[in-house]
């Protein structure tokens, strides 16, 4: 119970920094200020158990009088606190300041984009079409699976690397004069730095062994091809989680555009490039 109430701590301050809503009987208060209602303890409680108001309805009725009291108790102690803050000046300094305004702005974006969608045309045939002009998109790069062999001179790497030629390149390195093996797991080209990616995009089936490469500590590292998966395009079942992903970013910007215009945004470049780092 304990764990629960400080989860929801922070929730009830957020919840205080919103607009207040429909008036309703307050199960506490402080002097003629209106403190927990019910309507906030199952929201709170909803966002505790992912989401869900019939949840909350029901860890609700499962609590005694003294959990209920207590859970009031503790969620009107946050808005005393938060009540206490703004008086002494916190809800100005910088970087609370910040949190708030960042806080509050990314909530009611996030809702306002969730009211648009929901007129959005994301049907099933809205996302095959979609896929049908851009299927160039879905596609699954080059993926190997990887164990590194580092060694500490490049002389040693070049050795293990022409004893792996043979048939059996994993007993080669492995009986080497390596300083460590790491096992990195499945790498697509998409994570490979760029002074591999030449490497890493011409290895064929035929070819086991990557390297040597110079790392960034000065060792030498060979990079045994474990597995591989080659390029090839997505269907549509494969993709279709990009594909819904790709079609709201495409609405949402349509929408971004006229509000953009709506709301006269500019961005100042100008002063975007005059902007200085700190020196340190």
């Amino acid at each position: 119970m304990r764990s629960l109430v400080l989860g929801l701590l922070f929730f009830g301050i957020l919840l205080n920094s919103l607009p207040a809503g429909a008036q309703e009987e307050s199960l506490s208060s402080f002097g003629d200020t209106p403190g927990v209602t019910r309507e906030d303890l199952l929201y709170l409680l909803s966002e505790e158990t992912g989401g869900e108001p019939l949840m909350a309805e029901l860890f609700l009725t499962c609590m005694d009088q003294e959990e209920r009291y207590q859970l009031v108790k503790q969620l009107t102690d946050t808005l005393v606190l938060e009540r206490a803050a703004r008086i002494s000046g916190l809800d100005l300094r910088e970087d609370l300041r910040l949190q708030i305004r960042w806080g509050r702005a990314n909530l009611l974006a996030r809702a306002y984009a969730e009211k648009l969608a929901e007129r959005w045309n994301l049907s099933e045939d809205a996302l095959r079409e979609y896929y049908e002009h851009h299927q160039e998109r879905y596609v699954r790069n080059l993926e190997l699976s990887l164990l590194a062999f580092f060694y500490a001179t490049e002389e040693e790497a070049r050795s293990a690397l022409m004893a792996s030629l043979g048939a059996n390149s994993f007993g080669s390195l492995a009986s080497s004069r390596f300083s460590r093996r790491v096992p990195l797991g499945w790498l697509s080209s998409l994570d490979v730095p760029p002074e591999y990616a030449e490497a890493f995009l011409s290895s064929d089936s035929a070819k086991s062994v990557l390297g040597p490469f110079e790392s960034s500590r000065g060792e030498y590292v060979l990079l045994f091809v474990e597995n591989r998966l080659d390029p090839r395009k997505l269907s549509f079942e494969e993709a279709r989680g990009a594909i819904r992903e790709d079609l709201e970013m495409e609405l949402l910007e349509e929408e971004l555009r006229e509000l953009r215009r709506r709301f006269n945004v500019r961005i100042h470049g100008e002063k975007i490039r005059e902007l200085q780092p700190y020196e340190f």
